[in-house]
């Protein structure tokens, strides 16, 4: 496991004591719930008290102690546990009553496709850095994750016609980045899992190839929307000349007419190629159904030609056909993205943190190889905006973070922790063997990603 150095700086904002009136409502909830039970132990009481009855001219009295410890079947212990898992329960269908759909979250956008079509210069060019140049062989080999604050978003999109920031409705967005290697199948499988909407990145020259049939597999398995960016245009076509500070539209039209005619068909190549996987497909401006047909925009990762465009795209299809799933809501939705050590600080965790919040010294359950690892939340890290999660940064403290974000969490006993998997989170003590079960059933359900099963889906997608 590679270590790398951090250095961690505390956020300016002064410390408060945390206040959770969630957990003040759980709190009377239980001393009703206790009342109740004491009011009915009373009675019970009572009844102990009162003569025996008389069979036989002699008084039936019961000095077992296992009927003292079992009321109707149940232990103690079985009583807590039913009590606990009530409560978490009727907490979860408060959130999921509450969510607010004015109040939209960041949404989380996955980028696949196969090796080398230009998917991390492609981010490296939206959030200005180099990450791609510290891979080893230029190779993504790990999964990552970007969180892109909405000045971002208006600076990228500034040349967008008919497109100002009062249409940008989310706060954000949280930018997953996964390798195009055929070895790295489990990665891709993650990332489609974890997002709302997927960026598929094609080499205009080369159309479909096998990693992008993979992911296109991996995003329609789990539902999720796609759009396509057709990279490379700079690069591909000849004498393209570039436009990254207006709308690539308006850089197409500019174009030589032998290089207009080459994007075109390039483009109807690519959509025959889509038809014939059973997709529909069209230039992103021309796209007046997005339920029903995949938006193609031109992108140039060289020179930021379409970067714009590609991002607009995005925001427009996540206001218009996902409010609902963006919703605001305090039920929490986090997941281990990745396992990392650090450092000076031992092991870590990254989560895409989608719905709630995440608090320091909270007790969290997250899946292990030997079975849910129990532990609490010992810092709270976030990268600076538009720096990769996974790339060694200046991260800033926090105290308590709220969705949607990729977050690295401090811990211990993390090392055996599995990625891809949910964590959790216990309000209460009583709460974490139920938390536990929940979370071994989640990780007996999930299907492992292999081989046979690939080659399945590509044999009914062929």
């Amino acid at each position: 496991m590679k270590k790398v150095h951090v250095v961690v700086m505390e956020t300016s904002q002064p410390q408060q004591k945390l206040h959770h009136p969630q957990n003040e409502d759980e709190e009377e909830d239980d001393e009703e719930e206790d009342e109740s039970e004491e009011g009915e132990g009373e009675k019970k009481e009572e009844t102990h008290i009162q003569p025996g009855r008389v069979k036989g001219g002699k008084t039936q009295t019961s000095d077992s102690s296992s009927e003292s410890d079992i009321e109707d079947g149940q232990s103690k212990e079985e009583r807590l546990y039913d009590r606990a898992k009530r409560r978490i329960e009727k907490r979860r269908q408060k959130n999921l009553r509450n969510i607010n759909m004015n109040q939209p979250r960041a949404p989380v956008v996955c980028v696949l496709g196969h090796l080398d079509t230009g998917k991390t210069k492609l981010l490296d060019k939206l959030r200005h850095t180099r990450v791609q140049d510290g891979e080893v062989g230029g190779m993504t080999q790990h999964i990552g994750a970007t969180n892109v604050p909405l000045e971002a978003i208006i600076e990228l999109t500034k040349m967008v016609n008919n497109f100002g920031k009062e249409n940008i409705k989310i706060p954000g967005m949280v930018i997953i980045d996964t390798p195009g290697h055929k070895s790295f199948s489990n990665l891709r499988n993650r990332g489609s899992y974890l997002c709302d909407i997927g960026i598929l990145v094609v080499d205009i020259m080369h159309g479909l190839e096998s990693q992008t049939l993979e992911s296109i597999i991996l995003l329609r398995e789990k539902k999720r929307p796609f759009i396509v960016a057709l990279n490379k245009v700079i690069d591909r076509l000849y004498d393209w000349k570039e436009g990254p500070e207006e709308d690539v539209l308006a850089t197409l039209k500019k174009q030589k007419k032998n290089t207009q005619d080459e994007f075109e068909e390039r483009v109807k190549a690519i959509m025959l190629e889509f038809a014939q996987k059973g997709l529909n497909s069209v230039l992103f401006h021309e796209n007046k159904d997005p339920r029903t047909f995949v938006s193609l925009v031109p992108t140039s990762a060289h020179s930021g030609d379409g970067i714009g465009n590609l991002i607009a795209t995005v925001v427009e299809l996540t206001q218009t056909m996902m409010a609902r799933r963006l919703a605001h809501s305090d039920e929490l939705r986090a997941h281990v993205m990745e396992v990392k050590a650090l450092q000076g600080m031992g092991t870590t965790i990254d989560v895409i943190l989608t719905n709630g919040r995440l608090r320091e010294g909270e007790t969290i359950i997250v899946p292990g190889v030997d079975g849910p690892i129990v532990t609490q939340i010992r810092g709270l890290l976030l990268p600076p905006p538009l720096k990769e999660l996974r790339v060694k940064n200046q991260y800033e403290k926090h105290k308590e973070l709220s969705m949607a974000q990729g977050v690295k969490i401090l811990g211990k006993d993390l090392e055996k922790t599995l990625a891809g998997l949910p964590l959790l989170v216990a309000n209460k003590e009583d709460e974490v063997p139920v938390l536990r079960d929940e979370l071994v059933r989640v990780q007996e359900q999930k299907p492992v990603l292999d081989n046979k099963r690939l080659a399945a889906w590509h044999n009914l997608f062929a």
